[in-house]
């Protein structure tokens, strides 16, 4: 009945509205920005397909109403109980996350579905991170390549594994071998071989270092550890760890409960300019660094270490070097200061940007704390 009605809808809609309609849906789409491309049609495997389209690239709302959608339609489907696993486990609902995959594995007769939740499993490991959590990915992971030979996610997925226990160099060949593959997850493996790549050329050399390699953005916790742990600021500054007459003489009170807030406070003990309490006394160990932020505390450490606090004035004469950097402004000196020695330099490569306000990246905190160490003899013996 619903065909007949449209068909006739149709047959009195002149030829020339239909035309204008399909035109203006067209300009409509092309409008948009970046586009996730779907299929509308209401059977299980379009659903699944779509909500695994969702799920990579991070619509987890979306991915769940379609895969719900998917095991409605079908309640013995297992790949729709597989992706539900792996979304419960994305939101760190780990015991959920177990429930849907125990479910999809009863369900699993053919050798991709097997795959398929063995992809699940290794998804929930990298996740959760229990006991031999890496060992169980690494069974699921050959369990996998067993059972769905052809398809890049398990490599994907166990690149991912890798990354998160901060075995870069794996998981780069494995991102790679992904790429060359087709599966759900494929279309992010050459992004995340460029992540690791990055992260291999910043060369951690500590544990909060490689931790912090993970971060985008990185917040100021992560940069106060990497101060202390990459930089070794306190050697260069020569002041002791810890030392009571140089911890700050406050309480900050949204870093008392946290596992490195004694790397913060003996940071902010150094009164450093970027990375000092705010007004009210928080230290807001979450919030976000900036690129001005790194180019002040670049600034501080060198005055510090130097003893040369004409440093903090030395440049404000030079020509800009960048376009969004005003010379009146207190950022001025700072950002010329790590320009001129090559410790930081353009955010935005195209235009030539400084972009203060910016976010760091971990592998680019690394890159300019490594550069700074390289470097920081040079400038003392230069000045």
């Amino acid at each position: 009945m619903k065909e007949a009605v449209s068909t006739r809808f149709c047959r009195h809609v002149p030829f020339k509205w239909v035309f204008i309609l399909f035109i203006f849906g067209a300009f409509a789409l092309s409008g948009c920005g970046s586009t996730i491309f779907i299929q509308i049609k209401d059977s299980p495997e379009q659903h699944f397909h779509n909500g695994m389209t969702f799920f990579v690239w991070g619509k987890m709302k979306e991915a769940e109403r379609e895969f719900a959608a998917s095991a409605r339609l079908t309640p013995n489907n297992p790949e729709a109980f597989t992706a539900l696993g792996m979304l419960e486990a994305k939101n760190l609902h780990f015991l959920r996350a177990r429930l849907s995959l125990s479910q999809a594995s009863a369900l699993a007769t053919e050798d991709f579905d097997r795959g398929f939740v063995q992809c699940g499993y290794l998804y929930l490991h990298t996740y959760q991170q229990g006991k031999d959590w890496l060992d169980n990915a690494l069974k699921a992971f050959n369990e996998a390549l067993t059972l769905m030979p052809e398809s890049g996610d398990p490599y994907f997925l166990m690149g991912e594994a890798y990354k998160a226990s901060y075995n870069f160099r794996d998981a780069e060949t494995l991102f790679l071998e992904a790429s060359k593959r087709t599966g759900f997850f494929v279309a992010l493996a050459e992004k995340e071989a460029g992540v690791v790549r990055n992260i291999l050329a910043a060369a951690p050399e500590t544990l909060a270092g490689r931790k912090a390699a993970l971060k985008d953005p990185l917040d100021r916790a992560d940069l106060a550890s990497l101060l202390i742990h990459e930089l070794n600021i306190q050697e260069l500054l020569d002041v002791p760890m810890h030392y009571r007459d140089v911890q700050t003489e406050e309480t900050i009170e949204d870093i008392t409960d946290r596992l490195d807030a004694q790397d913060i406070d003996f940071v902010v003990s150094l009164r450093l300019e970027g990375i000092s309490l705010y007004p009210d006394h928080t230290f807001r160990p979450e919030e976000a660094v900036t690129r001005a932020d790194l180019a002040l505390v670049i600034q501080s450490i060198l005055v510090q270490v130097t003893k040369k606090p004409i440093l903090s004035t030395r440049f404000i004469d030079r020509p800009p070097r960048f376009p969004d950097v005003p010379k009146n402004g207190s950022l001025y000196n700072a950002v010329n200061l790590a320009a001129h020695w090559e410790i930081m330099d353009a955010g935005i490569e195209k235009t030539g940007e400084f972009d203060p306000l910016g976010s760091v990246s971990g592998p680019e905190a690394l890159r300019t704390i490594r550069r700074l160490k390289e470097k920081i003899t040079y400038i003392t013996e230069s000045l």
